[in-house]
């Protein structure tokens, strides 16, 4: 778990390992069923938003574990962070910022967040993962993140769930899960 982070309980560390063991699956031919199984087992939009935090933040410490000369997985893990980023965000985007939008939460902060983060990760693809500064990039975009999630934990998915009602909740769990398999 990410340094300085609250666990949101055992449901989400159970949820964050299903969508842990579901990437490793994802590897496979199965890739989608494995993503799809994962999600559908979280429960709830803001659980499986909530766990997938936790997994990014988990590759961020990964990340930060690792050496100056082990380049190589240092990119292993950058790209792993960067599709986990780029389908969350997906989910974000198309789901759940306009849900919330539309319930009146302002979360034109949060698309500018998502895009700043993005161009941050391309700057780190384009480096070389062995020079100086490299790990300190990568610990302003997860300070970044960080931050950003806690908005999101703290602020607008109480915010969204307070203004939806139950069959709602139900119809924008489908719909996130379903933008996130079709992304994957």
């Amino acid at each position: 778990m990410g340094k300085g982070r609250k666990s949101g309980g055992a449901g989400l560390t159970a949820a964050a390992a299903v969508i842990g063991i579901a990437a490793g699956l994802a590897a496979a031919a199965g890739r989608r069923v494995a993503l799809q199984a994962a999600e559908a087992m979280t429960g709830e939009w803001a659980d499986a938003l909530k766990a997938e935090h936790l997994m990014i933040l988990e590759l961020f410490d990964l990340i930060d574990a690792t050496k100056p000369d082990e380049t190589r997985k240092r990119s292993r893990l950058l790209r792993r962070l960067r599709a986990a980023l780029d389908k969350h965000a997906y989910q974000e985007e198309s789901v759940i910022y306009p849900a919330a939008a539309l319930a009146g939460v302002d979360v034109k902060p949060l698309y500018a967040e998502h895009a700043e983060a993005k161009v941050l990760l391309y700057a780190l693809a384009e480096r070389d993962p062995g020079e100086p500064g490299w790990c300190d990039e990568v610990k302003r975009l997860r300070g970044m993140a960080d931050a950003h999630m806690r908005v999101e934990e703290d602020e607008v998915f109480p915010a969204l769930n307070a203004a939806l009602a139950a069959d709602k909740q139900v119809s924008l769990t489908a719909l996130m899960h379903r933008k996130g398999v079709t992304f994957a």
